[in-house]
């Protein structure tokens, strides 16, 4: 995928130039799918992805690179997302700045309350109202939910596949969602990067919401991304 830069930051035009993954090489490499570190500075220009512009297995990047209201955040914290969707379900990306929060008490797997720790979040989500949350943590941590509309929790919850590897000041990971757990008609996307403590806590976003305290689950705050799951029997 390459990503153009049209206008100013405050009237981003991006476009995503497709490049369809090979569908052997993601069989084979199945949760070892790693795109290689750039600088924070380089790669993370927010991108606004216009309705179509992606197809099947077309890799799609949102760079977290705000905080949560639109301010500009530091350098340092930004983080990147990067997802694709095949004829086997869901693969993501994860490359983020390590911040050395006190890990969950669980061990790595599956963790209630994961948004109270460092995390990276994304959201995807259809026309119907209903979408997906998925969350992952530096240290091997991860909770999916979905939802039929904005907090209405549905069972079940999706399967996760996810593993993460901590590099000094930064962490990579790498999860899978089968295309079965995940709702159809997806069509839009947001992105969330949460770090620090107490005062000192920092919420980021792809792209801000609106409001006087951070809520991410505004899914008309979502951005297009093209349809990318067909409707199943």
């Amino acid at each position: 995928m390459e990503c153009t830069w049209v206008g100013s930051r405050s009237k981003a035009n991006l476009t995503v130039s497709q490049k369809p993954l090979n569908r052997r090489w993601l069989a084979r490499n199945t949760l070892k799918i790693h795109w290689q570190m750039v600088s924070f500075t380089t790669f993370c220009a927010s991108i606004k992805i216009s309705e179509g512009s992606t197809t099947m297995e077309s890799e799609v990047r949102l760079c977290i690179d705000r905080l949560w209201n639109g301010e500009e955040a530091l350098a340092t914290e930004r983080a990147e997302v990067r997802f694709a969707l095949g004829e086997a379900g869901l693969w993501i990306g994860i490359k983020a700045g390590f911040h050395g929060d006190p890990p969950p008490l669980p061990p790595p797997g599956r963790c209630d309350g994961l948004w109270h720790h460092e995390v990276v979040e994304l959201f995807l989500a259809n026309q119907a109202g209903g979408y997906l949350e998925l969350e992952f943590g530096p240290h091997g941590h991860y909770l999916g939910l979905r939802f039929a509309g904005v907090r209405q929790r549905q069972d079940p919850e999706p399967v996760v596949s996810f593993r993460a590897a901590i590099t000094g000041a930064s962490w990579q990971g790498w999860a899978e969602v089968p295309l079965a757990s995940l709702p159809t008609g997806l069509t839009r996307a947001n992105a969330y990067a949460i770090h620090g403590q107490g005062a000192g806590r920092r919420y980021l976003a792809a792209y801000p919401v609106p409001g006087l305290r951070p809520d991410f689950h505004q899914p008309q705050q979502f951005r297009p991304w093209g349809t990318v799951a067909e409707e199943r029997p």
